[in-house]
């Protein structure tokens, strides 16, 4: 069994997945408006504000995306973790195809 501290530790994959694409969504998808806020809002909002709104959603989605990797990234260390604590048992001489019978 893991112990407690194990799991608290990969308890920080998730957190700096969210923070790490948090940070890199908004910078390197800044230009992209996949769903057209731009063109939905110019009505209601001035255009600055429409670029403002596109940049909070692509940091938003970074920090949901970023969490998922994390969160996946972790529970497959745990995963190992608890597989390799369960070590399969050396075969058994007696029981052996090619024992020798005098």
């Amino acid at each position: 069994m893991l112990s407690f501290g194990i799991l608290i530790s990969q308890l920080a994959k998730p957190l700096a997945g969210a923070a790490c694409c948090g940070l890199l969504f908004p910078w390197c998808f800044a230009g992209l408006d996949p769903l057209g806020f731009k063109e939905q809002l110019k009505m209601l909002i001035l255009p600055a504000e429409c670029s403002r709104f596109v940049t909070v959603w692509w940091i938003h989605l970074g920090i949901y995306a970023g969490f998922m990797i994390g969160l996946i990234w972790g529970a497959r260390a745990i995963h190992r973790g608890r597989r390799s604590l369960v070590r399969p048992s050396p075969p058994d001489r007696h029981l052996s195809s090619e024992m020798d019978i005098p």
